[in-house]
């Protein structure tokens, strides 16, 4: 356990260590309920923890789970997928939405018991991270996204992948500017076709190429 840390964020570390263990794995807003907090106190005790060591952070659809290992992981997201898999195939389905799923565990026994260990089963981002994991393309009908199920999906079931672990970005750098500059850079991104990020790292490039034999 880290020093330096006051005796109740050791106590919600080791509580909220428990909880994780248990289940393999767990989403924030899963903990946070779990302990009684608001999301951004579990959120930094699962980072607290992730720094000593004890949980990984990985990523699965755009959704972030904090889970005890990767082994973990990769046994919790084929869970997971295999029940979205079965659910959506068993009732043939050719579009689904998250809250379609949601309503298919919520009445599934097996599926129930494998989801309800991780997020609520009402109005969980979990249900739209598994179906961008594992369908990818979507469909705009009004304000619902529909994912499309592609032919051929139902021939095999979801197979065991390696989780990707979260890993932030590193070498940012912060810069301010005038606004002259800021319109100046808007201007040539629009002229050149790319967007203002990749015009900036261009420009840097370049920047250094000129200077790179003094470095």
């Amino acid at each position: 356990m880290p020093h330096g840390l006051a005796k109740k964020v050791k106590r919600r570390m080791r509580e909220a260590y428990r909880y994780v263990k248990t289940r393999r794995c767990s989403t924030i807003a899963s903990l946070a309920r779990a302990l009684g907090v608001e999301w951004g106190k579990a959120r930094r005790v699962l980072n607290l923890l992730k720094k000593s060591g004890k949980v990984v952070e990985v990523t699965f659809g755009g959704k972030l789970l904090w889970c005890i290992s990767e082994d973990d992981a990769a046994e919790v997201l084929h869970a997971i997928r295999s029940e979205t898999w079965r659910l959506i195939c068993s009732n043939r389905l050719r579009y689904v939405y998250p809250s379609r799923l949601a309503k298919l565990v919520a009445e599934d026994m097996q599926a129930r018991r494998v989801f309800a260990r991780y997020a609520s089963l009402i109005n969980s981002k979990l249900f739209d991270a598994v179906l961008r994991d594992m369908l990818g393309e979507t469909d705009r009908r009004g304000r619902k996204k529909i994912y499309v199920v592609p032919d051929g999906f139902c021939a095999k079931p979801p197979l065991h992948i390696k989780p990707h672990v979260y890993k932030p970005r590193r070498n940012i750098v912060n810069v301010r500017i005038s606004e002259k500059m800021a319109k100046d850079i808007e201007k040539a991104a629009g002229t050149l076709g790319v967007d203002k990020p990749r015009l900036i790292r261009l420009a840097i490039e370049r920047l250094l190429e000129q200077y790179r034999h003094m470095l």
